[in-house]
């Protein structure tokens, strides 16, 4: 379990995953914090579709970046 911390705390620290800060939030907004694409949009001063595809982009590194690391599915993780 702590092996498994330890590798989505580093995927989500990589900063490789976000283009800028505000990607940085807006994943953490909605897949830490639990807020809606709606309430992020709100929030940044952005369109619901923008955040989507955001979170979208940033969701695909993050999986981009485990593959790397040799991680295929989530299921290894847990």
């Amino acid at each position: 379990f702590r092996d498994t911390r330890i590798i989505l705390q580093d995927a989500f620290n990589a900063s490789e995953n976000y283009k800028d800060e505000r990607d940085r939030i807006i994943y953490e907004l909605i897949a830490i914090k639990n807020y809606t694409h709606e309430e992020v949009a709100v929030l940044m001063g952005l369109t619901r579709r923008q955040v989507s595809y955001k979170y979208k982009s940033v969701v695909d590194r993050i999986v981009d970046y485990l593959k790397k690391k040799g991680v295929t599915n989530l299921e290894e993780l847990l």
